[in-house]
């Protein structure tokens, strides 16, 4: 016999207003009534999952839509880490000189990976992704320098054996995901810069700024990284301030051991998000 089961709600705090998705599936079953029952219920599932599915979906491309920068990570469509906790800032410039400090950002993360690698500090142009940057910078009308930061010497004063760049974690619990920018181990020695300011050789999250450094938003955004299972082995963090406003063209680190002391903020932002936003 042919069985067929349906599923349809609406959806109205998506894309487009009182969206009404529809979702049938049909199967060709013999058995008693009970398992025929029971297989419409499993039917009815699926479509339940599938309905839920486009609704999040729907809810994400309308966010994106009304909140031009938010970021949500795929499969799940979990919100960025950066979204959630900057999501409502004022940054009382126009968008056209934040897609300017994007770009010089963009540029900046990009030639200081390169020299993670390989201990070679090349030039922008030598990286042909980053031409479209290159190109925001050289018709923008803030004159934003790539010239005024040593990397190469912080890393001199501040050695690091790192182990990996770039990842994407995500916190399945709070729903959350990120793209933390490097993970390795200080390498700590006598009189260096690492000794002087305490640090451990043990296994640490970094995260580099190249703008204003804000020092408590910036311990969330590298917290809520070391709350996600990806990151059990860590024992500390540390935001590298690469300070155009320096001689040296780098801050002292700042560093953090205790896990849970930003946390708790981060996740009064992440409640916050899910009570702007839905999700």
């Amino acid at each position: 016999m042919k069985i067929t089961t349906s599923f349809t709600g609406v959806i109205s705090t998506g894309e487009f207003e009182n969206e009404r998705p529809l979702f049938t599936l049909e199967d060709e079953f013999s058995g008693t009534d009970l398992e025929v029952q029971m297989r419409q219920q499993d039917m009815y599932e699926m479509c339940r999952v599938m309905f839920d599915k486009v609704q999040r979906e729907s809810l994400v491309r309308r966010i994106a839509k009304q909140k031009n920068g938010l970021r949500f990570y795929p499969p799940e469509n979990y919100p960025s880490v950066t979204s959630v906790i900057g999501w409502d800032d004022d940054y009382y410039i126009s968008p056209d000189e934040l897609v300017q400090h994007g770009a010089r950002g963009t540029i900046l993360h990009r030639l200081s990976e390169h020299y993670d690698k390989t201990k070679e500090w090349k030039e922008p142009k030598d990286f042909p992704e980053l031409y479209p940057d290159l190109v925001i910078l050289k018709k923008g009308n803030l004159n934003l320098p790539l010239d005024n930061i040593d990397y190469p010497a912080f890393l001199e004063k501040y050695p690091i054996k790192f182990s990996s760049h770039e990842t994407v974690v995500k916190n399945h619990q709070y729903k959350y995901a990120g793209r933390q920018d490097a993970k390795g181990i200080p390498i700590v020695e006598k009189g260096n810069g690492w000794d002087k300011i305490k640090v451990e050789p043990v296994m640490t999250l970094f995260d580099k700024k190249f703008g204003a450094m804000d020092e408590h938003k910036y311990m969330q955004q590298l917290t809520a990284y070391w709350n996600c299972p990806e990151n059990q082995d860590v024992k500390q963090i540390i935001l590298i301030h690469l300070n155009k406003n320096t001689e040296q063209g780098y801050s002292k680190p700042k560093v953090c051991t205790e896990k849970n002391k930003y946390f708790p903020l981060f996740l009064d932002n992440r409640e916050n998000f899910k009570k702007r936003f839905g999700v």
